[in-house]
C-alpha cells in the first residue's frame, strides 16, 4: 500500500536545470576554463561539479565556487519563473487524497528554502531534506532513505518522482517505485531505469488516486 509520494526538486517541480547550466557556462567562459571535456552535470550536486572543475587543489576549488556565487549574487534565481504550472495543483490533490509528501533534493538546504518561499510550497510537504544533510549524494540512496525514515514508511510504500539518471538510480536503490517526469529543456535525458515516465506531474495522479 502506498502511503507517501516523495519528490525531487529541480526538473521535477521546476524546469531549472537549463538555467543552472547556462550560468556555469558563462562563468567558465569568463574564467577561461575549458569545459569541453566536462561530463553532463544534470542532476549533480555542488561538490561533484566543483571537484570536476578543480580535482586537485582544494583551496582553488573553494575560491572558484565562491567566485561563482559572487558572480551571480545580483542575479538570484527567480524560482517562480521556472515552476511547472501543474506542480501546486498536483501536490494539493495528492495530499487531499491522504498521502504524505516529502521533498528530497541534492540542492543545498538554503536553495531549497528559497524555492519553497518563492513557490509558497512550505505547507505542501511533510518533510524536506537536502542531500547535503546525508553522508552520500545521489546516485546513492541516502537522501531517500532519510526521507522514508522521517515519514515512517517502508520503501515499498513510497512513490518517488524523479527526473535525472542519478536521482532515478538513488530512488531505485532505496527500494521505491520511481516515476520519471520528462523535462522539456532536456527531452533526451536517460530515464530508462524508472518504472514509468510521465509528461507532467498530473500523470502521477491516476496512479495514486486509483490506489
Amino acid at each position: 500500500m502506498i502511503k507517501a509520494v516523495v519528490f525531487d526538486k529541480d526538473g521535477v517541480l521546476l524546469d531549472s536545470e537549463a538555467e543552472y547550466d547556462r550560468r556555469r557556462k558563462v562563468f567558465f567562459a569568463e574564467q577561461g576554463i575549458d569545459d569541453s571535456a566536462f561530463p553532463d552535470f544534470y542532476g549533480s550536486n555542488n561538490d561533484e561539479i566543483w571537484r570536476t572543475v578543480e580535482p586537485v587543489d582544494e583551496a582553488r576549488r573553494a575560491e572558484l565556487f565562491e567566485n561563482f556565487i559572487q558572480r551571480f549574487k545580483n542575479e538570484p534565481m527567480v524560482y517562480a519563473d521556472y515552476i511547472y504550472p501543474e506542480a501546486e495543483p498536483a501536490l494539493r490533490a495528492i495530499r487531499k487524497a491522504g498521502y504524505m509528501t516529502a521533498l528530497a533534493s541534492s540542492s543545498p538546504h538554503a536553495y531549497i528554502d528559497k524555492f519553497l518561499a518563492a513557490a509558497a510550497f512550505d505547507a505542501l510537504f511533510d518533510y524536506v531534506v537536502s542531500g547535503e544533510e546525508c553522508a552520500r549524494h545521489k546516485p546513492f540512496p541516502d537522501v531517500y532513505l532519510n526521507a522514508f525514515s522521517a515519514l515512517g514508511v517502508e520503501p515499498g510504500e513510497v512513490i518517488v518522482v524523479e527526473d535525472s539518471p542519478k536521482g532515478i538510480a538513488a530512488a531505485k536503490a532505496a527500494g521505491a517505485y520511481v516515476i520519471a517526469r520528462k523535462v522539456p529543456s532536456f527531452p533526451d535525458i536517460d530515464q530508462t531505469l524508472a518504472d514509468e515516465r510521465i509528461t507532467t506531474l498530473e500523470g502521477v495522479l491516476p496512479r495514486v488516486l486509483a490506489l
